[in-house]
C-alpha cells in the first residue's frame, strides 16, 4: 500500500512539474512578430500587375491540438500588391514586397482559449492564373502557441527542411534582405517572378528593327577583308528568370536564324553560330522584357585566314562604335533592352610572304627603283671618269 502511494505521489509530482513547465512555456513572452512575406520580382521595364496573392493555412495535428481544431481557426490571407512601389531595399530595385504579421491573423480569442496549445499549419501560396507570373511552390510550417486566454504567445516558422526560419523584418524598410532569391529570403517568404514578352511585328526584315526582337549582324570592310570568311560567334541570353538557366523549358528557348538556318538559344547557355559579311542572326520569338543579350565574336582561336589582321568593333543600336583592344582579338558586347548589335571587322592591310605590308608595296617598289637608278647612275659615272 505504501509503495502504491509513493508511486502515485511520484506520478502527481511529475505531472505537476510537467504542467508547471508547460504553463511557464506559455506564460513567457515569445516571438510575436514573425511575418508572412510576399515578394514579387519584376523584370526590368515591367510594371506591377497589381495582383492579389492568396495563401492557405492548412492545419496539421500536434500533441495538443487536432487538425480539425486548427483548421477551424485557420486564417484566410490575401496580400494585395496594388500600388506597391519598387524599392531599392529589394534586389536591384525591380521588386516589390508586402508582409503581414502572423500573430495578428489569430484574433478569435473566445474560440482559441477553449483549445490552448500548439497550432501547426502548412502554409502555401495559391497558384493564380496571371500570364507571365511564376508562382512560388515553396511551403513553410508555422507553429502558433496559444495560451488559455486565447492569446498568441509565440510564433515559430520552419522551412520544408525543418530549419527554423523566423523573420520579424519589414522587407520594404529593412536593408538586411537585399538579395531576393530563393536561397537568401528570410522567414515565411514567397517569391514570385513576373515577366512580360515583347511580341515582334512581322514579317521579319533584318534591316528594320521594328520587325524583329533582336539581331546581330556582321560587316567586313577594308581592302583586304574577306567577304566569304565565316566568323565564329557565341550568344547567351540572360535576364530575370535566373532559376531557369540552362533548363530546356520551352518558354525560355529562343530560335535565331542565319539565312534560314536555325540556332537554338537556351536561356543561360551559350549557343554558337557563324556569320559572313552582310549576314544576320535574327531572333523572331517574343522576348521577355528585361532580357540581356551577350554576344561574343570569337576571333582569337578561330580558323579565319589572316585573322590577326582584322580589327573587330561593334555598335549597339544607335550608340557609339566600340573598337576591340587589338587585331585578331575576341570582342564581347552586352545589351539590355537592345534591338541590334552590329559587328564590323576591318582589314586594311596584310603582310606579303616577305613580311612587307601589301598596302605599302607600291612605295617599296618605288624606293627600290629610285635606289637602283641612283646605283646605276653612280656606277656609270665611275666608268666614264675612269
Amino acid at each position: 500500500m505504501k509503495k502504491t502511494m509513493k508511486k502515485a505521489l511520484a506520478i502527481v509530482i511529475s505531472l505537476t512539474m510537467m504542467l508547471t513547465l508547460v504553463i511557464t512555456a506559455f506564460a513567457k513572452d515569445g516571438n510575436k512578430d514573425a511575418k508572412l512575406i510576399k515578394v514579387l520580382r519584376l523584370a526590368d521595364g515591367v510594371e506591377n500587375p497589381n495582383e492579389t496573392f492568396n495563401f492557405k493555412f492548412e492545419g496539421v495535428k500536434t500533441e495538443t491540438v487536432e487538425k480539425a481544431v486548427a483548421d477551424a481557426v485557420a486564417p484566410t490571407v490575401a496580400i494585395d500588391m496594388t500600388g506597391a512601389a519598387k524599392t531599392a531595399n529589394l534586389d536591384d530595385g525591380n521588386s516589390v514586397a508586402k508582409s503581414v504579421n502572423i500573430a495578428g491573423l489569430f484574433t478569435d480569442k473566445e474560440t482559441l482559449k477553449q483549445n490552448p496549445g500548439v497550432y501547426k499549419y502548412k502554409v502555401t501560396e495559391t497558384k493564380g492564373a496571371t500570364e507571365g507570373m511564376t508562382y512560388s511552390e515553396d511551403f513553410f510550417y508555422v507553429y502558433v502557441f496559444i495560451n488559455n486566454k486565447g492569446e498568441v504567445v509565440d510564433v515559430t516558422v520552419e522551412d520544408e527542411d525543418g530549419n527554423k526560419n523566423n523573420s520579424n523584418e519589414d522587407p520594404t524598410t529593412d536593408d538586411s534582405q537585399d538579395a531576393y532569391d530563393k536561397d537568401s529570403l528570410k522567414g515565411c517568404s514567397f517569391l514570385n517572378i513576373y515577366e512580360v514578352k515583347d511580341v515582334p511585328v512581322g514579317p521579319v526584315d533584318p534591316t528594320n528593327p521594328d520587325t524583329y526582337q533582336f539581331a546581330t549582324s556582321k560587316t567586313v570592310t577594308g581592302e583586304y577583308g574577306s567577304k566569304e570568311a565565316a566568323f565564329p560567334f557565341a550568344i547567351t541570353v540572360k535576364g530575370t528568370h535566373d532559376s531557369h538557366a540552362g533548363e530546356a523549358i520551352e518558354a525560355y528557348i529562343y530560335t535565331g536564324k542565319v539565312k534560314g538556318d536555325k540556332v537554338e538559344i537556351v536561356y543561360g547557355t551559350e549557343a554558337s553560330f557563324n556569320l559572313k559579311d552582310n549576314q544576320y542572326l535574327v531572333v523572331e520569338d517574343g522576348i521577355y522584357k528585361g532580357t540581356t543579350f551577350e554576344v561574343t565574336e570569337k576571333l582569337a582561336d578561330s580558323s579565319v585566314v589572316n585573322k590577326e589582321k582584322y580589327l573587330p568593333s561593334y555598335k549597339i543600336d544607335t550608340a557609339e562604335k566600340v573598337d576591340g583592344n587589338k587585331k585578331g582579338s575576341d570582342l564581347t558586347a552586352t545589351g539590355l533592352k537592345v534591338k541590334t548589335i552590329a559587328y564590323t571587322n576591318t582589314a586594311d592591310d596584310i603582310e606579303s610572304p616577305t613580311g612587307v605590308l601589301i598596302d605599302n608595296m607600291p612605295y617599296v617598289i618605288l624606293a627600290v627603283i629610285v635606289a637602283g637608278g641612283i646605283y646605276f647612275y653612280f656606277k656609270r659615272n665611275r666608268k666614264e671618269n675612269a
